[in-house]
C-alpha cells in the first residue's frame, strides 16, 4: 500500500501508475438497464454539483443521471455504501435548499453469522452530505437499538471516471486522456487523471476513522456497537484541477468543518436572498415554486 508521500519521493507524476481507461461509455453500458424509479438528491455550489439516490448513493457505478461533477467533469462516479453486504432500507430523506442532504437509513434482516441475525430497523444510520465549494462531508451515525452489542462490515465502494458532462449525457468520445492507478494510502484514495488540456483532475477521498482494510477501491469497517451507543463515519472527498498532481494530501476534515462550512452557506443564502426581489402570491403551492427557484438561481452562481 503506497501513500502519497512516497509516489511523490520517487518522482511525482512519472511514478504515478498509466492505466487503459476501466470504463464503460455510460450509453453503450446502460442502455439496456431496465427503467429505474429517478428521485434523486441534488446538491449544488457554483459549477460544482452532485445527483445522489434517496439513499444517498452514487450508482449504479457509473450511471448517467448521479455523480459528482466539478467543471463540467465527473470526479466521482461511485460512493456506495452497503452493511453487512446489502444495501441500506431508506426511512426518509430532504435536502435543505440546495447545500445539504439528511437522509435516515436503516438495515434489513442481515445474518452476521451462521448463529446470529441482525433483526431489520434495530441499526438507525443517519447521513448527512454536504457540499461546500469543490468538498463534498459525507457523514455517517450508525446507532444500535438492539439489547445486545452487534458487530457488522460497512462497506464503502468509490470510483471516478473523469467524463465530462457531455459523455454523462450519452456523447461518445473518440479520444480520452490519461488514467492512472489510483493511490491507496491508511486514511482514503485519490484517484488520478490527465485530460487531453493536459491538466491534472485528481478526487481526493478522506476517510476517518481509516477503514480496517480496502478491497480494491472498497472501503471495508468492522464496527462494534454496544446497545444504544453511536458510532461515526465521515467521509470527505476533494475534487482539484491543476498542472501537476498534488504533492500532499490535505489533514482530513472534521465534523468542525462540516458545522462551519453549512453555516457560511446559510449564511450567504440569507444575505442573498434579502437581497433579491420577492415575490408572493395568493397560491401557496406557487409561493413555494417560487422560493426553490430562487433557491436554485443561488445554487448556480
Amino acid at each position: 500500500m503506497s501513500t502519497l508521500s512516497e509516489v511523490f519521493s520517487r518522482g511525482g507524476e512519472e511514478h504515478l501508475e498509466e492505466i487503459a481507461s476501466p470504463h464503460v461509455e455510460p450509453r453503450l453500458a446502460y442502455q439496456s438497464f431496465e427503467p429505474r424509479k429517478l428521485n434523486n438528491l441534488t446538491l449544488i455550489d457554483g459549477k460544482t454539483f452532485i445527483s445522489t439516490t434517496v439513499a444517498g448513493d452514487i450508482t449504479p457505478a457509473g450511471a448517467p443521471d448521479v455523480g459528482l461533477f466539478h467543471d463540467d467533469t465527473r470526479f466521482l462516479s461511485q460512493l456506495e455504501l452497503r452493511i453487512g453486504g446489502f444495501r441500506t432500507v431508506v426511512l426518509c430523506s430532504s435536502t435543505e435548499k440546495t447545500f445539504v442532504s439528511r437522509i435516515e437509513l436503516t438495515t434489513g434482516n442481515i445474518t452476521l453469522r451462521d448463529s446470529l441475525d441482525l433483526p431489520e430497523n434495530t441499526v438507525h444510520i443517519r447521513r448527512e452530505q454536504l457540499l461546500s465549494g469543490a468538498t463534498l462531508f459525507d457523514s455517517l451515525t450508525f446507532e444500535n437499538f438492539n439489547l445486545s452489542p452487534v458487530e457488522f462490515l460497512v462497506e464503502l465502494a468509490l470510483d471516478a471516471d473523469f467524463i465530462d458532462v457531455f459523455q454523462a449525457r450519452g456523447c461518445a468520445r473518440q479520444r480520452s486522456g490519461q488514467y492512472y492507478r489510483p493511490v491507496v494510502c491508511e486514511d482514503g484514495i485519490t484517484f488520478y487523471y490527465r485530460g487531453l488540456d493536459n491538466l491534472f483532475r485528481e478526487t481526493e477521498v478522506h476517510l476517518d476513522p481509516p477503514p480496517a482494510e480496502f478491497r480494491d477501491k472498497k472501503a471495508v469497517w468492522n464496527l462494534k456497537l454496544s446497545p444504544l451507543k453511536k458510532v461515526e463515519v465521515r467521509t470527505t472527498i476533494v475534487a482539484r484541477v491543476g498542472e501537476a498532481p498534488s504533492r500532499k494530501r490535505r489533514s482530513s476534515l472534521t465534523f468542525a468543518d462540516f458545522e462551519a462550512s453549512l453555516r457560511k452557506r446559510r449564511s450567504a443564502f440569507t444575505i442573498w436572498e434579502q437581497e433579491s426581489t420577492h415575490f408572493e402570491s395568493s397560491n401557496e403551492v406557487f409561493d413555494e415554486a417560487l422560493l426553490t427557484g430562487i433557491g436554485d438561481l443561488h445554487a448556480l452562481q
